[in-house]
């Protein structure tokens, strides 16, 4: 049992930045999602209409039970709902200076800017919500940009030491 601990540490000590990362992205892709669904919610509920908020196929979803009287908007906001919620923790200095946090808040304000594009776009809204390989090429890009970030901070990293 020692040797797992002593295993485990050793491997974090190497690769902090990425775990740290992977962290930080996982608990903010929950929090902003909730947070993404709200913006949907209020336009919903402003226009006085009931709501279903359901969690399925691994992702949230807001559905208005009438169409609200400013759809637009009402596709719009739960994107900068979730940009908003992500960027705004830079203001904090340890979400900055942490190598590990910056990149998780970088790629999960990216995600939310992908959805905004794409789930407000009337020519493209029916495809992100309906298509399974369209989703996939939005987290492949989302993926992308988290792998070119580690690369990233990792030669910067090398070349100050």
């Amino acid at each position: 049992m020692k040797n797992l601990r002593v295993g485990i540490r050793r491997f974090w000590n190497l690769k902090p930045m990425f775990f740290t990362s992977v962290i930080t992205i996982l608990v903010l892709v929950i929090l902003t999602g909730f947070i993404h669904e709200f913006g949907h919610i209020i336009v919903c509920v402003n226009d006085g209409h009931g709501f279903t908020l359901k969690f399925e196929n691994l992702a949230l979803q807001t559905d208005c039970l009438e169409e609200p009287d400013n759809v637009l908007l009402y596709w719009a906001l739960g994107g900068i709902f979730g940009i908003v919620s992500s960027v705004w923790l830079l203001l904090f200095r340890k979400f900055r200076t942490n190598k590990g946090m910056f990149i998780g808040v970088v790629v999960v304000a990216f995600d939310h800017f992908l959805k905004l594009i794409f789930e407000t776009h009337p020519n493209t809204h029916d495809v992100y919500l309906h298509s399974f390989v369209f989703k996939m090429y939005l987290g492949g890009m989302v993926a992308f940009l988290w792998l070119w970030l580690l690369w990233f901070f990792r030669q910067r990293t090398k070349k100050e030491t």
